[in-house]
């Protein structure tokens, strides 16, 4: 059994074809639905539009026919009329696969330009990509640096601040130890006073005469 099948010839289905077909005098061939549907509604092949008004331009056919059928069909015929059938059925065999070859060839065409096509939006996309990550790459940078630059000047920052601390600590000391002198200096002073004053005694009292 050859490998290589009849597809229908409907673009919207291209389906192989094992079982019952529909076969037209202009050398087309479409599956038992579509074929029931076309030709039911109009006797126009939609491949060539070629009107098929004679008897027989459009058969049913049975792909995989039984042995019986083959035996028969052709049983009584001449020679040359068989031989005439025969190479008319080879001639529609080879222009089926002749157009299906157009059709691979087509379409292996048009995936070759979707993959070429593909191929340009990946590079474009991955020069963007790498545009893009640079750009970032940069702003990492940036970023970087200025974070190093607002550490270093809060570094700066807790310096000075902790100098200012230490001075101020320093003052807060100076004060408490000058406080600290100047109460001692006062206790000081005035224990110096009170023991340099003189005490008065009795005989320093006047006493008033008493007039009544």
């Amino acid at each position: 059994m050859s490998e290589i099948n009849l597809v229908c010839n409907n673009k919207k289905c291209r389906i192989i074809l094992n079982t019952y077909a529909w076969v037209t005098s202009c050398s087309h061939v479409f599956c038992d639905n579509h074929g029931s549907e076309i030709f039911n509604r109009e006797k126009k092949c939609p491949c060539c539009n070629e009107v098929l008004n004679r008897h027989l331009d459009i058969v049913q056919t049975n792909l995989n026919p039984d042995e019986s059928y083959k035996s028969m069909i052709l049983c009584g015929l001449r020679p040359e009329i068989v031989m005439d059938i025969s190479l008319r059925a080879v001639t529609f065999w080879n222009y089926q696969m002749a157009q299906e070859k157009i059709i691979q060839a087509s379409n292996t065409k048009h995936l070759q330009e979707k993959l070429e096509q593909i191929k340009i939006n990946t590079k474009v996309m991955e020069r963007q990509f790498q545009k893009y990550i640079l750009i970032e790459m940069k702003k990492v940078e940036s970023a970087l640096k200025d974070a190093e630059i607002q550490r270093r000047k809060t570094q700066v920052i807790e310096e000075k601040l902790m100098e200012k601390n230490r001075i101020l600590h320093q003052v807060q000391s100076k004060c408490e130890s000058l406080k600290l002198q100047l109460i001692s200096t006062t206790v000081k002073s005035t224990k110096t006073e009170q023991t340099s004053k003189p005490l008065k005694s009795h005989t320093d009292f006047v006493f008033a005469p008493n007039l009544n």
